[in-house]
C-alpha cells in the first residue's frame, strides 16, 4: 500500500501532484503521504545539520577560551622542547610538566582534555588556535636567534 502511494508520488509531474491539464487531483491519503514525506525529509535534514554542527551538543561547560588555549599550547610546546632538548639533565615533571600548566592556568586534566577534544572537532577554531601558537613560537625563535647573533658579534 505504501509502495503504491510512493509510486503515485514519484509519477506526479510536480509537488502539487496535479498534471498540466488539472487531472489526477490528489486524494486525501496522497496528500497525507506527501505531508509525511516532507516532514520526514525535514527531520532528516535537521538531523544532518545537527550532526554537522558539533557546537550544538559537544561544547563543554568549562571550555577553555581560545586565547587561554593558545597560551596553554604554547607552554606545552615549550615544555616538550625542553624535555627533549635537554637529555643530559633531568627536568622534573612536577616542576615543568603538566602539573605546572594545571597550576599556572588553574585548570585540571579533564577540562584540558574536553577543550582539546572540542577544538579538534571544530577544525576552523582549532586551526586558528594552532596558527596563533605557530606565530608565537616563530616570534620566540626569532628573538632567540637575535640574542644568539648579538652574543656572537660580542665575541
Amino acid at each position: 500500500m505504501l509502495m503504491e502511494r510512493c509510486k503515485l508520488l514519484l509519477q506526479a509531474k510536480d509537488w502539487n501532484l496535479i498534471d498540466n491539464q488539472g487531472k489526477n487531483k490528489p486524494t486525501t491519503s496522497t496528500l497525507l503521504l506527501h505531508m509525511k514525506l516532507k516532514l520526514t525529509f525535514s527531520i532528516f535534514l535537521l538531523a544532518v545539520v545537527a550532526a554537522c554542527s558539533p557546537d550544538l551538543f559537544d561544547r563543554p561547560e568549562n571550555l577553555i577560551s581560545e586565547d587561554e588555549m593558545v597560551k596553554i599550547q604554547l607552554d606545552l610546546s615549550l615544555i616538550e622542547v625542553m624535555q627533549k632538548g635537554y637529555t643530559g639533565e633531568i627536568i622534573a615533571d612536577s616542576i615543568m610538566g603538566l602539573p605546572y600548566v594545571f597550576s599556572k592556568y588553574k585548570i585540571d586534566s579533564l577540562q584540558l582534555a574536553q577543550s582539546e577534544t572540542y577544538y579538534a572537532k571544530n577544525p576552523k577554531i582549532g586551526l586558528r588556535i594552532y596558527g596563533r601558537v605557530q606565530l608565537a613560537l616563530d616570534k620566540k625563535i626569532d628573538s632567540l636567534n637575535r640574542v644568539i647573533q648579538n652574543m656572537e658579534k660580542e665575541k
